[in-house]
């Protein structure tokens, strides 16, 4: 009898250590950047080696993608933190602030639902003119 209780204990478990839903999981990683445009202003997003934005970071990832999300966390949701590509301790503290600000699964793992949310910095011919939300991504 105890053995089942265990395993019960245990199968129930299971889903509480998960940290991305079933479709993230399948995500590949944000391995570099790609541009988003709202026609006034151009951001850089994480993405794939393809350059789409669909991908997820968590710690102990390093890349551009991850300096590109650290530098929108410092510039555009003022978070105090390096903008170094290596996705530490203090970078999944900060994404988890504002995943909570921003009504996300707060996991401290970056994927489409936390990178739609938040804003980026935008730059016009090398000039920052603000923080945006994400429109057209270019590869």
């Amino acid at each position: 009898m105890r053995g089942r209780t265990f395993l019960i204990g245990f199968v129930l478990a299971i889903p509480l250590l998960s940290v991305a839903s079933p479709a993230d999981a399948a995500l590949p990683n944000c391995t570099r950047t790609a541009t988003s445009t709202d026609g006034t202003s151009t951001v850089t997003v994480p993405a794939t080696s393809n350059g789409l934005p669909e991908c997820l970071m968590a710690q102990g990832n390093q890349s551009s993608g991850v300096t590109a999300m650290q530098r929108a966390l410092r510039t555009c949701h003022g978070k105090s933190i390096a903008t170094d590509g290596i996705f530490g301790p203090a970078t999944r503290t900060a994404l988890i602030q504002v995943q909570r600000a921003l009504a996300v699964n707060d996991d401290g793992v970056y994927g489409p639902k936390t990178g739609s949310k938040m804003s980026w910095p935008g730059y016009s011919s090398g000039t920052f003119v603000g923080c945006r939300r994400t429109t057209v991504i270019q590869p």
